[in-house]
């Protein structure tokens, strides 16, 4: 019988057997070897479950040839091992030729290096391949336990190749190690693909290794694709390496477009990518209407990559697309600045490389920034000139996200050079040879008028003018969106056109609006609608009539009630409050100056803030924050830029405050942080009383000031659909292209939004005049003034600065994007 004292664990109670009193019974006596069996076998399920070591210590026990002195000293080492080292630990203790005295003499070295779980699953995969021994298994662990978390993401894709063998395996670590990030990435992709074998493992690692990163972006996706093979996957990278440096963006959107597929993707690699540019227009011509329409798709969904391209060079920026203030830039090493106009290759020509050098030799700072500011511009305007002419043309399509200046002085140009040269100057027949099925005419022409452009190219004939507003209306009436921005440069486009002429596109949207099915024909009448009633001369008194028979059929829509304005409701408290999120980069200063000179100069006085969120309470911050505004306040010079290099460094937010009417003032500014942060502070101003949020900067910090974090405080409960629909706010998106967010706000905010934006460029001037005449307006009263009188009294913001390119609440775009937006809460 086995007369033995089983001890118990301290913290539960339960049987608890220990790695010491394993040992000393298992090799007392036969006895107690026998009983040892029997209390395994009667606590199979609980005899270890005391500790990790105990259970180290069990397979440590059963290697072959194990003696008394090695369990010894097995157990005084083993004790010092953490969770993840003994689950490394128990790996090398089975493994095929693993001795005692080999474990032993690894375990000092396995105790001093940090084991995370992500090192312990890559070398648990690696040490379940057919043929690692114990000499192969710490070979291969001493290559994982330096890598960084990326690293080991990467590299633990390979447990989707099948029969991998341990040699294969760590010559696979070393080369993705020498890899890019993004290359690395694309080789994680590649080898997720099914079906992956190390021969064709390791000829796409190869071939990834040889691509720039922009290319590995590109073969990232390819990877993605839908149901691709590996040789699929294989023949596209072999296709990616060759294409020219300018497409390389429009590569990528290949293997995004929806439905693409591992073939056709290379059919497009190999039939038209890897050509040379100069046979490009050629072989567009040479294709057939679908395909044609497919490589549009496909240029529309890289465009925005190579915009902001076109965009951000019109200054140094680094890779997150920040421009670099002059100061810094000047703090700058000669061999950082080289680096940087590398960087710009191959747009860089020789002359400006010698003047560099020559900057260098002369240790000119100034100058060589002079250079590579001048390289900059030069790669500016060479990457439109490498673009297609089908690409300039989708390029010209998104003006609402173009710069002014890549509009007119970079895109422009070479869109004239395309329609001059190959279809003799004329506009017709270049969309007819661009565009055949329509898909992009409306966007294109609505583009050109918005910009005041479209009399550059616009035909003088009749039947010209006709053909192209027969195909502008085809193109429109498809897509809600396309009908919408169709709408809000409708009197541009008309004034240029003749009178005899609008008739065909009157005509059409008359035809369509008396078809009763479809968001497009209610739409249109709404469209016609409020021209009839806004601006009656532009349809003429035939069209008139024609309009005022439909809407008796199908109702009119109480336009009026779009145009109402929340004023009543935000003097309630008193108080009238709005955020401005500011940029930290040389825009984001200039805008951040010239908005607290303009509130200075209109009676504004600073405070620490008391409207939102208090990031950190720090007695020595305060008190240089209350010093700094206090020089602001007196306006002494360079007092704003200190407040402005304050608040980057500094999570804090600032009030500048008026009464007017004994209503508070307060707009309050702060300079982005990070999107935790905007999701505190748009948590505040939705969840309190404010009324106005206010976006500063370029259209592409829009993502991380207001999109991003809003759908994550919607999607984690931050905010409720009751509190989100509680008021009507107002947001004002200064940037460039607003309009294009216009349906996602009004959906995200369950249609209690109003809003102010651009159809083209946002100025900083009209930003500034017009957020700050609203309150005061409201403040001022009447309580019941509406957005169309607010229009009418904010005129003089907009007199030279294009106020046709701004779309106010109330404008028809902002009444039919609220249509639309009906039903179409984010809650719902």
């Amino acid at each position: 019988m086995c007369n033995l004292i089983i001890p118990k664990s301290k913290d539960s109670g339960f049987i608890h057997i220990t790695s010491g009193f394993l040992k000393r019974i298992a090799f007392s006596s036969i006895h107690g070897l026998v009983c040892l069996l029997m209390l395994i076998s009667i606590f199979s399920s609980d005899a270890y479950a005391g500790g990790a070591q105990d259970r180290s210590f069990e397979a440590f026990s059963k290697i072959p040839g194990v003696t008394s002195r090695h369990l010894d000293e097995g157990e005084r080492m083993i004790a010092n091992l953490d969770y993840f080292h003994t689950k490394v630990f128990r790996v090398l203790c089975k493994l095929p030729e693993a001795t005692a005295s080999a474990v032993l003499d690894f375990l000092p070295e396995l105790s001093r290096e940090p084991i995370t779980f992500y090192h312990l699953e890559l070398f648990e995969i690696f040490s379940s391949l057919e043929g690692v021994t114990l000499e192969v298994a710490i070979k291969g662990l001493r290559e994982m336990k330096d890598m960084e978390f990326s690293l080991v993401l990467v590299v633990n894709s390979l447990k989707n190749v099948s029969a991998m063998s341990p040699e294969k395996f760590l010559e696979s670590i070393q080369l993705i190690t020498q890899l890019s990030d993004p290359c690395r990435w694309a080789a994680k992709s590649f080898f997720e693909v099914g079906g992956q074998v190390p021969e064709k493992a390791s000829q796409g690692l190869t071939l990834i290794g040889n691509l720039s990163n922009e290319k590995c972006w590109a073969a990232e996706g390819n990877s993605k694709i839908a149901a691709i093979t590996v040789d699929e996957a294989l023949n596209n990278l072999k296709a990616i390496g060759p294409v020219p440096l300018a497409d390389d963006k429009n590569v990528r959107a290949l293997f995004a477009i929806p439905g693409m597929t591992g073939s056709e993707a290379h059919y497009w690699l190999e039939n038209y990518f890897v050509k040379p540019q100069e046979e490009k227009n050629v072989l567009y011509q040479s294709f057939n209407d679908s395909q044609k329409s497919t490589l549009l798709r496909i240029f529309f969904q890289g465009s925005e990559l190579i915009i902001r391209d076109i965009n951000n060079l019109h200054s140094i920026t680094d890779i997150n697309e920040r421009e670099f203030p002059a100061a810094a830039l000047k703090t700058f090493g000669f061999e950082k600045l080289r680096a940087m106009l590398d960087q710009l290759t191959p747009h860089v020509d020789e002359r400006r490389l010698e003047n560099f050098d020559r900057f260098v030799r002369m240790s000119d700072k100034e100058g060589a920034v002079g250079v590579l500011r001048q390289a900059t511009a030069r790669a500016r305007i060479m990457t439109a000139r490498q673009c297609s002419a089908a690409n300039v043309y989708i390029l010209l399509c998104r003006v609402t996200v173009l710069f002014d200046s890549s509009f007119r002085n970079i895109l422009l140009p070479e869109l004239q050079k395309h329609i001059g040269k190959s279809h003799g100057g004329s506009l017709l027949a270049f969309l007819q040879e661009m565009d055949p099925e329509n898909t992009f005419v409306s966007r294109f022409i609505s583009s050109l008028a918005q910009k005041g452009k479209l009399i550059m190219f616009f035909p003088v004939e009749v039947a010209q003018q006709k053909v192209i507003l027969d195909l502008v209306a085809e193109s429109a009436f498809r897509d809600e969106n396309s009908l919408i921005f169709f709408a809000a440069s409708f009197v541009e486009f008309l004034n240029i056109v003749r009178p005899e002429a609008r008739h065909v596109l009157l005509d059409k949207m008359i035809t369509f609006a008396q078809d009763d099915k479809g968001i497009f024909a209610q739409q249109i009448r709404i469209i016609l609608q409020y021209y009839m009633e806004e601006q009656p001369d532009i349809l003429g008194s035939q069209v008139v009539k024609q309009v005022q028979g439909i809407l008796d059929e199908y109702g009119t829509v109480a336009l009026s009630a779009y145009g109402e304005a929340p004023f009543a409701e935000w003097r309630e408290d008193g108080v009238l409050s709005a955020i401005s999120i500011f940029n930290s980069d040389d825009d984001g200063r200039s805008s951040f100056l010239a908005n607290g000179r303009y509130l200075l100069s209109n009676g504004y006085l600073p405070r620490p803030t008391k409207s939102f969120f208090k990031f950190e309470q720090n007695d020595v911050k305060n008190e240089k924050l209350s010093v700094l505004l206090g020089e602001v306040g007196e306006k002494k010079p360079n007092s704003l830029e200190n407040l402005f290099s304050f608040l980057v460094y500094n999570r804090e937010a600032v009030d500048f405050v008026k009464h007017v009417n004994m209503l508070e003032i307060s707009h309050s500014i702060c300079i982005y942080q990070s999107n935790d942060i905007q999701k505190k502070l748009l948590e505040e101003f939705i969840n309190g009383s404010h009324e106005m949020f206010i976006h500063r900067g370029h259209s592409y910090w829009l993502d991380n000031h207001l999109l991003i974090p809003l759908r994550e405080i919607v999607k984690t409960g931050g905010v409720s659909r009751e509190r989100m629909a509680a008021k009507q706010r107002f947001m004002s998106i200064g940037s460039c292209g607003a309009i294009n967010n216009y349906s996602e706000l009004t959906r995200i905010f369950c249609n209690k939004i109003d809003l102010l934006g651009s159809l083209g460029s946002g100025k900083t001037r009209v930003n500034n005049l017009y957020n700050l005449f609203l309150f005061e307006a409201v403040a001022e009263g009447p309580v019941g003034i509406s957005w169309k009188e607010v229009d009418r009294r904010s005129s003089f913001v907009f007199q030279g600065d294009g106020g046709n390119s701004y779309l106010s609440p109330g404008s028809l775009p902002a009444i039919l994007y609220k249509i639309i937006g009906e039903g179409r809460c984010w809650f719902r």
